[in-house]
Formats: C-alpha cells, structure tokens, sequence
C-alpha cells in the first residue's frame, strides 16, 4: 500500500461512482499504474470542486444524466462539461472525456476547455496512457513562460477508417475558451 508521502506525489483523478461501476477495469488500472483515484457519488457533485483541485477530471459523457435506475437525472452532459471547464480554466487540471460519440457531435466542447476525448475502444491501458498524454500536455500549458498556451492541443477523438482507430489532432491552442 503507497505511503501517504508517495500518494500524494500521484496524479490525483476525480470522477463519479457511476465511473468506476461503469469501467472498473479502466479504474483498477488507473490505480495499479500510477495514479490516485477519488471519487463523488454523482456526475453534478465533480462541480464542487476540493482544494487542492485535481489533476484531472474523468467524465463519462454518454453515462452523464442517466441515473442509476435509467431514469433522466438532473444535469446533461454538455451541461456538466461546460460548466467544468469554465470552473477548471484558470487551473491546472485536465478535463478529460470519454465517449462513444463522433467528434462532430461534440466538436464545440474543444473550444470551451476539454483537454482531451477518448473512446472507451482504445482499451483500458490505451486509455491511461492518453489520460497521462493528456496530463503532461496541460502542464506544459501551463509551465511559467507559456502563458498558458502551446502551438497544438492534439484533442483525441474516435474516428473509425477501415476498422482502425485514429487520433486526430485538433488545432485549439490560441484560441481562448469561449464562455
């Protein structure tokens, strides 16, 4: 078991319960490769946010606003995400969503502060390590002497070609998030 000093030099990642129900591979693996796993009880509750804030905030966009029980819970995705990354955009977290869905759908959601979209379809270890990818792109945009911005944000998002997964860059650096 890590000692409470090597914990907290971990990556801290926030996400809801649902999550972790919902991905428990995903979440074992995050947590057996480096990295400190936390949650709250529901998608809404990531909106209060702990000090010191995370590293990252995981979101499930297509879990988000469903329920337990399948029923139409109280905040859409879009919603949540949106306002996350206005809380978020003057700290040095990563918001990171997962998603099934085609990058057109959610192509707005780059320009207001998502650092990364990643399809479940990469694998558990896949998606750790673009969760890491994606950590170490929002630290050096906001390394002293960035201010705060780098050439590329490579946003990754499914696209399927011929049955192969791709990572398609999206240029969203320079642009400022739009509230």
């Amino acid at each position: 078991m890590p000692t409470t000093e090597h914990r907290a030099s971990l990556p801290r990642v926030l996400t809801a319960r649902p999550f972790v129900r919902a991905h428990s591979s995903l979440a074992h693996q995050l947590q057996t490769t480096g990295f400190e796993l936390r949650t709250v009880r529901t998608w809404s509750q990531l909106l209060t946010l702990t000090t010191p804030p995370p590293d990252a905030i995981l979101i499930d966009y297509d879990a988000v606003g469903v329920g337990a029980d399948g029923a139409r819970a109280g905040v859409s995705a879009h919603r949540l995400v949106t306002l996350l990354a206005r809380q978020l955009s003057q700290l040095p977290t990563a918001l990171i969503v997962l998603t099934e869905l085609d990058f057109a759908e959610i192509e707005d959601l780059a320009h207001v502060g998502v650092h990364a979209f990643i399809s479940l379809s990469f694998g558990a270890t896949g998606c750790v390590d673009l969760i890491r990818a994606a950590l170490t792109r929002r630290r050096a945009r906001r390394l002293p002497g960035t201010r705060g911005a780098c050439a590329v944000v490579p946003v990754l998002t499914p696209s399927d070609i011929h049955g192969e997964m791709m990572i398609a860059p999206v240029e969203v650096a320079m642009m400022t998030p739009r509230m």
